[in-house]
């Protein structure tokens, strides 16, 4: 009787501790995705930088050009 209750102790406590581990993988992949998420954000934050200097760049040569022809 003793062998059955070590038994299914030892049973019920690898299942706690592969619950325990499956959630921290989640948790780990969660975490990678939301880093991912927000180096994107970044991304497209300083691509969108750039681009409205080069814009404001375009403009003020455009703007010096036509002083020029005055």
């Amino acid at each position: 009787m003793r062998a059955i209750c070590d038994f299914i102790t030892l049973k019920v406590v690898e299942e706690e501790e592969e619950e325990e581990e499956e959630e921290e993988e989640e948790e780990e992949e969660e975490e990678e995705e939301e880093e991912e998420e927000e180096e994107e954000e970044e991304e497209e934050e300083e691509e969108e930088e750039e681009e409205e200097e080069e814009e404001e760049e375009e403009e003020e040569e455009e703007q010096q050009q036509q002083q020029q022809q005055q």
